[in-house]
């Protein structure tokens, strides 16, 4: 909620590090980088890890947060977005061996 406000005293010479909610699938989103590369690597490292697979979550509630341009309009728009989203991350999973039931 206080991004716009953020944004419009941005020292563009400093580096900064936004914990902003974005869907998974994204690989940049109001012009800003995601993290989206880093995920396969961090699933497949806790994967790897002794004991029980770990719990997975995709926080499906961020498209709300998108910038009015990106936004889904209406519920079949919504519903697709979020359809992509959880594809990419089976996708991810699946090319680790993960094929979820």
């Amino acid at each position: 909620m206080d991004l716009p406000e953020a944004l419009a005293g941005l020292d563009r010479g400093a580096p900064w590090r936004i914990h902003f909610h974005v869907p998974v699938h994204r690989d940049e989103v109001g012009g800003f980088a995601t993290t989206r590369e880093t995920i396969a690597p961090v699933l497949a490292a806790a994967l790897a890890a002794n004991g029980a697979p770990p719990h997975l979550e995709v926080e499906t509630y961020t498209w709300s947060v998108l910038p009015a341009a990106e936004r889904a309009e209406g519920d079949a728009a919504l519903v697709d977005g979020i359809a992509r989203e959880l594809a990419w991350t089976l996708e991810q999973l699946a090319a680790l061996g993960v094929h979820p039931r």
